[in-house]
């Protein structure tokens, strides 16, 4: 068997494992965790519901893997920004205008993280590590900010993921809601400003 044999199948089977994640994106931002049937998402992909158990062994392994995706590139985006501009507003502003162009992505973070309040929920335990990673992550990378000068000494981490979850909440309720304009509002709050720092 040729190696160009073997590849084919297992690239078409990674096509196949994100076209369901796709389709499971949407069902579960729109359903929740508890409504969205496994039968919508597979007809999605052309599926049965056996064949799409073939790729995910089960409902919450399907919901863990949307979850990890959906989180790893949010992080990605945000660390390639930091790396390009330098700056953690103008990195900050970018992931936000990114997270907006993707409203199955945004819905489905706040939709879950609602459901997931519940103990009982398959991913409780997911969200509360993913807080406590993010709010982590982002104390360190504002402490580098405010080392570097450029964000106010008094800004928190942990409100800052507040103002901009809320934010995020307001804009699916009322998209009129110019959610960019606030978050660059809500930056300008916690950065150093020139006359400041001169």
């Amino acid at each position: 068997m040729t190696k160009q044999a073997v590849r084919r199948p297992y690239a078409v089977g990674m096509q196949r494992r994100e076209q369901i994640l796709d389709a499971a994106m949407e069902v579960f931002s729109t359903h929740g965790y508890w409504g969205a049937p496994m039968s919508e998402i597979a007809a999605r992909v052309d599926l049965t519901p056996a064949g799409l158990l073939h790729y995910f062994g089960s409902k919450q392994e399907l919901l863990a893997a949307v979850l990890v995706r959906r989180d790893a590139g949010f992080l990605s985006s945000f660390e390639d920004a930091l790396e390009r501009t330098g700056s953690f507003c103008e990195s900050m502003r970018e992931v936000m205008a990114e997270s907006v162009a993707s409203a199955h992505s945004l819905r489905l973070f706040l939709t879950l993280s609602a459901e997931a309040t519940n103990p009982e929920h398959p991913s409780h335990l997911f969200f509360q590590e993913r807080y406590r990673s993010s709010r982590s992550r982002f104390t360190a990378c504002l402490e580098q900010a405010k080392a570097e000068g450029e964000i106010d000494a008094r800004a928190s981490g942990p409100v800052m993921i507040a103002v901009l979850d809320g934010l995020q909440l307001q804009w699916l309720l009322t998209p009129e809601f110019d959610i960019l304009a606030e978050v660059d509002r809500y930056l300008s709050s916690i950065s150093v400003r020139r006359d400041d720092a001169a």
